[in-house]
């Protein structure tokens, strides 16, 4: 698989989907095994996308953009595929996703609508499903994201800049700004695009 999407549901088990090669497919690795087993077939064609974890008592996941169409929101829940949400404003691949609370931020990426790297952020509230959008600071793609402290990281990625196509630059929201500003005490040594990233806790002790 390349350009494959993963995802950990609530209950720790962790899905692996799509990507080159083997783009409607998808494999589980159930909390505490070893082994893959195989899991639910997509329901579009799917690379570059983007997942995120729904409520615990769900213990489904949302399954955004990329592929062929790059606008869908595919929902899974309860060992089974529902009926997709309402299509992106914007199509897009190689977009990060984190959901804090009841809301799914959908950032960067590739815009199929404007044929270009997307500085735009999409909001969705998930009770209401009203969406809003919010301009990050760097126009950026294949990048990493994270959820740190309640806020948002953006590390790194492709920004279209020829003078910078990898950048280092990285990027934060916080639910007190609900704005995205530079980060550059976090600025990454060398640029990067197509990487991981992986929260540490801290176990730091006195």
């Amino acid at each position: 698989r390349v350009y494959a999407t993963s995802v950990t549901v609530e209950s720790g088990d962790i899905f692996l989907m799509g990507g080159w090669y083997s783009s409607t497919t998808s494999e589980v690795l159930a909390k505490g095994a070893t082994t893959w087993a195989k899991g639910p077939t997509l329901k579009h064609e799917i690379s570059g996308a983007c997942a995120v974890s729904l409520d615990a008592g769900s213990q489904g996941f949302a399954l955004i953009g990329g592929g062929s169409d790059h606008k869908q929101v595919s929902v899974y829940k309860d060992n089974k595929w529902k009926e997709d949400w309402g299509p992106l404003e914007e199509g897009r691949k190689g977009h990060g996703c984190v959901r804090i609370s009841n809301l799914i931020f959908v950032a960067g990426g590739y815009s199929f609508t404007y044929h270009t790297y997307s500085d735009t952020t999409i909001v969705l509230n998930t009770q209401s499903m009203i969406t809003q959008q919010i301009k990050m600071t760097v126009a950026r793609a294949y990048f990493s994201i994270q959820v740190v402290h309640g806020g948002i990281m953006a590390l790194g990625g492709l920004t279209g800049d020829p003078s910078e196509p990898f950048t280092q630059t990285v990027e934060k929201w916080t639910p007190q700004t609900a704005v995205w500003s530079p980060c550059p005490e976090l600025q990454l040594d060398v640029g990067r695009s197509a990487f991981a990233s992986v929260m540490l806790l801290d176990t730091t002790t006195t």
